[in-house]
């Protein structure tokens, strides 16, 4: 009876906080863009997905500087997105499918999604 308490209560957290289940994934549709000169985690998660995703080994240094931009760019071309170099919630969406094979949960809630 707790659990079931608990776990009603995580979701309902959850779905006030603009989280919302997807399977094993986690996404969020309220996670701010990332754009050039953008810092910390959710950058970080960014190159992550970019990394996996193509191969590279860029660094991940949580800077969003010419070359994640670059890669952005690129994922969003091979996507065929609108190419701005911006992560927003449909680049977010790319990058969510590559998260799902990293096992980077943690990424979820920094990524902007449309789900």
């Amino acid at each position: 009876m707790k659990r079931a308490k608990l776990a009603g209560a995580v979701l309902a957290v959850s779905a006030t906080m603009g989280v919302v289940g997807a399977g094993a994934a986690s996404a969020s549709t309220t996670a701010p863009q990332i754009a050039y000169g953008a810092s910390g985690y959710k950058v970080k998660c960014v190159q992550v997905a970019l990394n996996y995703h193509y191969g590279i080994s860029m660094s991940v240094d949580g800077v969003f500087g010419s070359t994640t931009q670059k890669w952005v760019r690129q994922l969003q071309s091979d996507g065929g997105l609108s190419v701005d170099g911006v992560v927003g919630k449909y680049t977010g969406n790319l990058l969510m499918g590559t998260l799902n094979k990293t096992g980077h949960s943690d990424c979820y809630a920094y990524i902007p999604t449309t789900y």
